[in-house]
């Protein structure tokens, strides 16, 4: 065979091969498929169809802590006091200064304090007796406390209740003085109001008669400055009288005696020194006498002239200043009138401010007391043989102490994990985000269990974006799922139906269930081992499922048909 004969019978043998094959191709291509009905059975339902925005996110398990929520600090001369208890995710810490609001007096700070030093005291850990990822049981021993450290406790604990007493006993005291006293000051400003009137008149009467009083004194002395003169000139009138007279007799006294005819007889004349002389000498002396009484006098008038005159101008000044007080006193007495007047017409009002809050002080004092007794109480219990019992059952998580440490308010005993606190977060963007609060009800669909809705409460809303994308904006949203969440797992896959409309109490069916023809939809209704086409009525869908108002009833069986392709 030659070799022009062999290539040719190798490239016909090409050829057949490329058209098989091309062959093959097409036939494959354009060969008919078959399809085949894959039905489903599932139930008309009877309850409430809802629709929202529907986001995804994953469950997350919550945790408890039990906390020792006792501030037994205490400090000398204040009694702290606070209410024990045990808390968890659910509830608020509530450990409170026991100093806060607390007062005592002296006679009690010297009964509880020595030297005011401050001075602390702490219950501290002997033993543990769980470990992290111990499964425990509610009342099995977490860790025991130091005998010595607990009796430090409870003896303040009972200070600070013997001092939350004192501090009641003297808010009653208290109590009863303001009481007494605005009894006092009501009672007070109804006398004064009831005698406001006479007193300012009085008051200005007082006042007018100081005025008159300095004038007259004025008046007087101004009187007196004016007489004192003329009985000076008097007296010395009358002294000159006096004076002229006793001349007059000594003149007398030195003459000659005239005789019976007329004739002068020298040797009857009568001389001073013989028979006349007492009698002369004692006119003498009474005229000196009086003259002397008469400069007595006129000394005595002129120095009280001198001292009228120089308590004139005081006299004077009295008056200015008794006028003054008098406009002042007006004044003074007018605003003390006011006052008494308005305070007997509002006498009850000032009362009963007086008396507003009066008990404050002590029932603050009483709820003092009630807090120490509470802690007090609370501590015995929680102390009780020395051992710290725990108040959950489950998985411990963490643990707070070891021993040697002291227990504080800040730091959890143990935590556990708590299977009944479920939650998820999903991402809603900035649009659906403003129609959310917190406290609305959602649905909740998991992955796991997509027959079952749960339902769910919003409780919380993050404020910040959590989207890197800039042109969407999305929020995380919290959700606390309720009911029976025993088949809820960490990490489940679930979807959070935010509700914006409810339909309530209808019957409804999956939206795959029904078909059309023309303008009418029917089902396929499963009765007995028979399959019947019946037609429904529907109204409202969420997108998944459609309410039936006529043609079905709450547990009809009816079928989802889907075609499959085959070869």
């Amino acid at each position: 065979m030659t070799m022009k004969r062999k290539k040719m019978i190798g490239a016909i043998i090409s050829a057949v091969v490329v058209i098989i094959i091309v062959v093959s191709v097409v036939y494959q291509r354009w060969k008919p498929e078959t399809q085949q009905t894959v039905t489903k059975e599932t139930t008309v339902e009877y309850g409430n169809l809802t629709v929202g925005v529907t986001e995804s996110g994953s469950a997350s398990l919550g945790t408890v802590d039990q906390t020792f929520d006792i501030d037994i600090n205490t400090s000398s001369g204040t009694s702290e006091n606070t209410a024990t208890s045990t808390s968890t995710t659910t509830e608020d810490s509530r450990g409170m200064d026991m100093a806060e609001g607390n007062k005592m007096d002296s006679a009690a700070t010297e009964s509880t304090t020595s030297d005011n030093n401050t001075s602390s005291v702490a219950l501290e850990v002997e033993k543990v007796y769980v470990a992290e990822g111990q499964v425990v049981e509610k009342g099995d021993s977490l860790v025991k406390l130091t005998s010595e450290s607990i009796k430090e406790v409870r003896a303040a604990l009972k200070t600070n209740l013997a001092s939350a007493n004192l501090t009641l006993k003297s808010a009653k005291i208290t109590r009863k003085e303001t009481s007494v006293n605005a009894k006092y000051e009501y009672k007070e400003n109804i006398t004064k109001g009831g005698t406001a009137k006479a007193t300012y008149n009085a008051t200005i009467s007082s006042l007018q008669s100081a005025v008159e009083e300095a004038q007259d004194a004025v008046n007087e002395a101004k009187e007196r400055m004016e007489a004192i003169p003329k009985e000076i000139a008097t007296l010395n009138k009358k002294k000159k009288q006096v004076q002229a007279s006793a001349t007059q007799t000594t003149s007398k006294a030195g003459n000659v005696v005239p005789s019976d005819n007329g004739s002068e007889e020298k040797g009857t004349s009568v001389a001073v020194g013989e028979n006349n002389t007492n009698t002369t000498g004692t006119t003498t002396n009474s005229d000196t006498s009086t003259v002397s009484g008469i400069n007595s006098q006129i000394e005595s008038l002129q120095n009280e002239l001198s001292n009228v005159k120089k308590n004139y101008s005081n006299l004077v000044s009295k008056v200015s200043q008794a006028k003054s007080e008098l406009v002042s006193g007006k004044i003074t007495a007018k605003k003390t009138y006011d006052e008494a007047v308005l305070n007997y017409k509002n006498a009850k009002e000032i009362y009963d401010i007086a008396m507003d809050g009066i008990d404050d002080e002590v029932d603050d004092a009483k709820e003092q007391v009630k807090e120490a007794k509470k802690t007090l109480t609370s501590y015995e219990k929680m102390v009780k043989n020395g051992v710290i019992t725990s108040n959950y059952a489950g998985t411990i998580l963490s643990l707070g102490y070891a021993a040697g440490d002291t227990l504080n308010t800040s730091t959890a005993i143990a935590s556990f994990a708590d299977a009944d606190a479920v939650t998820v977060t999903v991402s809603v963007s900035q649009e659906d985000v403003s129609t959310i609060a917190i406290g609305d009800v959602v649905n909740i669909v998991f992955s796991a269990y997509e027959e079952e809705t749960y339902s769910g409460v919003v409780s919380a809303i993050d404020t910040a974006e959590t989207s890197d994308n800039s042109s969407t904006i999305d929020y995380d949203v919290t959700v606390k799922v309720t009911g029976d969440v025993s088949k809820i797992y960490q990490g489940m896959t679930s979807y959070v139906t935010f509700i914006t409309k409810e339909l309530k109490n209808v019957v409804y069916v999956s939206n795959k269930a029904i078909q059309t023809e023309g303008t009418k939809s029917y089902v396929k209704k499963k009765e007995g081992n028979t399959i019947v086409k019946k037609e429904v009525v529907t109204r409202f869908s969420n997108g998944s499922s459609v309410e039936i108002q006529s043609g079905l009833e709450e547990g009809d069986v009816v079928l989802i048909e889907s075609q499959v392709s085959s070869s």
